[in-house]
């Protein structure tokens, strides 16, 4: 009877409420390391909860989509933990695209804000014709960061509710976006944690190289493996980043 109780509890939990616990038990542990730039998971809650904020204070609320194009970076985890925190949806983009490839992925999901590096700015300039606000990584994003408040938004949010967009190849047309929600996400951290031994003792270094999305022996991936890191800021285990 307490095991049905408490399996009925565990189904309810989201992505924001596990990385919360961490923040809680490890506040003073690293969470990522890119470059020169160090986060303790008590900086990283921090720092989404700002982010979360300002996202809805720019109208971006539950069900919504926010979508990234970039090289490999830490902001996408900044936004993925902030979007688990809101309800909000992430949309990743594969910058391999051709601008009218772009522009039929971000058509397909209408994002509320479009969060770009300078690398592929000019790409998603030409491919949205000023139909989608961007936010570009850097000062622009930091300022963004800042003029959120500073409190968790605290939104109650649904397991079973989704939070990543990815894309099939298009190998027989264009691409068409599959949504994964927050419990699958979940399950699947569980199963790479399970299957590989992964704890809060160790560190996971990222070097993202593959080209197609699939489900991999490092977790679960997008087109560009940024993804695959995040199981382990669930089971409090560290990240290097290292971009290519």
């Amino acid at each position: 009877m307490r095991f049905s109780k408490l399996a009925r509890q565990a189904t309810k939990m989201n992505v924001a409420d596990l990385f919360r616990k961490q923040a809680c038990i490890r506040s003073e542990h690293i969470a990522y390391v890119q470059d020169d730039i160090a986060l303790t998971f008590g900086q990283l809650d921090g720092r989404t909860n700002k982010l979360a904020n300002a996202l809805l204070e720019s109208g971006v609320g539950e069900g919504d989509r926010i979508a990234i194009l970039s090289e490999n970076t830490t902001e996408f985890l900044d936004l993925f933990f902030a979007a688990a925190k809101i309800g909000a949806i992430v949309a990743p983009q594969n910058w391999r695209l051709t601008n009218t490839e772009l522009e039929h992925c971000l058509d397909l999901v209408q994002p509320k804000i479009i969060f770009v590096s300078n690398r592929f700015r000019e790409n998603l300039v030409a491919s949205i014709h000023g139909r989608y606000l961007d936010i570009q990584f850097g000062e622009g994003f930091e300022n963004f960061i800042e003029a959120g408040a500073n409190r968790d938004p605290e939104a109650e949010i649904d397991s079973e509710e989704g939070l990543l967009i990815v894309y099939t190849s298009g190998t027989t047309g264009l691409p068409k976006g599959a949504l994964i929600s927050q419990q699958a996400l979940i399950a699947r951290a569980q199963q790479y944690c399970t299957e590989f031994g992964i704890d809060h003792e160790d560190t996971f270094f990222c070097v993202f190289a593959a080209i197609s999305y699939r489900f991999c022996r490092s977790g679960y991936c997008n087109t560009d493996n940024r993804w695959q890191g995040y199981p382990l800021r669930w089971s409090g285990a560290k990240n290097d980043a290292a971009a290519s």
